[in-house]
């Protein structure tokens, strides 16, 4: 999106990859590639409420100027802030393959705004890297609920793995 002028990337749309889930866990929103091998798999990302608002948004026809309104109509942010906000976002799931192309239409705009907003803070994704034992072992909810031990080099309590050696 660098490459392009502002007025040209807002006006283009995106879509979810179909080699990413989208789960929310315990409070927590993340993104996982799932179409890669599992030696492959080496991060999920974790996205803060106003980037999982952007990338439920992400439908391949609303061009990204429609999706910063709803997030100004949403969140307590001008749209301007939003757009510019937004790009950065789009740009770094882009990257790693997490949303691709779409075909923006028009008529797909933002709509009304609503007098209570919720307060904004920019959409951000935040890489988890995972030791190569999580990859292959599995996730689970979250560390200490009984869903199994911890292994040692898990950067991530929350996504500790679920089963342990010898069990």
């Amino acid at each position: 999106m660098q490459t392009m002028n502002r007025t040209q990337a807002m006006n283009r749309a995106y879509r979810r990859s179909d080699d990413f889930v989208f789960r929310a866990i315990e409070g927590e929103t993340i993104l996982v590639p799932i179409r890669r091998d599992v030696a492959d798999l080496v991060a999920i990302y974790r996205l803060n409420a106003t980037g999982a608002f952007a990338w439920e948004q992400m439908d391949g026809k609303a061009a990204l100027s429609a999706i910063a309104e709803r997030l100004a109509a949403r969140f307590d942010v001008a749209a301007t802030q939003a757009a510019a906000d937004l790009a950065g976002f789009v740009a770094e799931l882009a990257g790693v393959g997490a949303l691709v192309p779409g075909k923006a239409q028009a008529g797909s705009g933002g709509g009304p705004r609503t007098p209570a907003r919720a307060p904004y803070e920019p959409p951000r994704v935040v890489r988890v890297p995972l030791d190569a034992r999580c990859a292959v072992l599995g996730f689970c909810k979250q560390a200490g609920t009984g869903a199994g031990p911890a292994l040692p080099g898990c950067r991530d309590p929350l996504f500790s793995p679920c089963l342990s050696q010898g069990s």
